[in-house]
């Protein structure tokens, strides 16, 4: 009888704790990741947010950064729509590899959710083939994501990997027949 309750009371508790559980915010690059060049002498990539819950987002204030003997750092775009066309891009210390910080705001009535496009990011290839470069996405030290009413919204990111890679040559399907 005794392990007959357990049994109940441990399948309740299983059932009590993912019952509740939703998905949880993430914010990371469209491209699949490892992101490789192919011999390319730039790189875009897509800066984007999935799986906000409603209320969804009406801010954010996020930092980066990248190996510069890696990517040169061209520019950040903010997808406008959806953000405000006022969003602010601090890239003074971009050189170093680094983006202070890109503030956004969505004024419309309620929040963007449940996905969304945030920003892309736009390098130039400086880095000899076989390097690479990690690209960190992380919460600014004053800020992070907020629901309206300035509520706090956890997320969580998924980093880029950039690795320089030459462009594939194709090898000719009769190439056998020559040696």
């Amino acid at each position: 009888m005794l392990q007959k309750l357990l049994k109940i009371m441990t399948a309740m508790a299983v059932l009590g704790l993912t019952a509740g559980q939703v998905t949880a915010a993430t914010v990371g690059f469209a491209e699949t990741n490892p992101i490789d060049t192919n011999g390319a002498a730039t790189i875009d990539l897509q800066l984007v947010g999935t799986d906000f819950a409603s209320p969804g987002v009406d801010g954010a204030s996020i930092q980066f950064s990248w190996d510069p003997t890696v990517l040169q750092y061209t520019a950040t775009t903010v997808a406008s729509p959806p953000w405000d066309a006022d969003a602010i891009v601090s890239d003074d210390n971009a050189a170093s590899g680094f983006v202070d910080f890109v503030f956004l705001t969505y004024t419309p009535a309620g929040g963007l959710s449940p996905d969304f496009d945030i920003a892309t990011i736009s390098f130039n290839v400086i880095g000899a083939v076989g390097t690479s470069s990690a690209i960190t996405v992380e919460d600014w030290d004053f800020g992070g994501w907020s629901a309206p009413g300035a509520v706090p919204v956890p997320v969580t990111y998924v980093n880029g990997l950039v690795n320089v890679t030459a462009s594939a040559v194709p090898v000719p399907a009769a190439v056998w027949l020559f040696g």
